[in-house]
């Protein structure tokens, strides 16, 4: 579900007993059409969030991928 499904996933430590909030967000960034649907599914969860967008480089996307985009979006 997490890599196939295109859609928003909230990964939470097993250990994790605290109150649920919506402080810190991670998206791993790859540019792909899944990342944009997952990414535009999970915006009303990701307002008041703090934003941290993760990509690995990959020499077959070139040079203009990085996630600048959707660091400004």
């Amino acid at each position: 579900a997490l890599f196939h499904s295109g859609r928003p996933t909230i990964v939470v430590p097993r250990s994790f007993s605290g109150r649920y909030a919506m402080r810190r967000v991670l998206i791993a960034w790859d540019g792909t059409a899944h990342a944009s649907r997952a990414v535009a599914g999970a915006m009303p969860l990701l307002q008041e969030a703090e934003i941290e967008v993760f990509t690995v480089e990959e020499h077959a996307k070139g040079k203009d991928f990085q996630g600048q985009g959707m660091v400004q979006h």
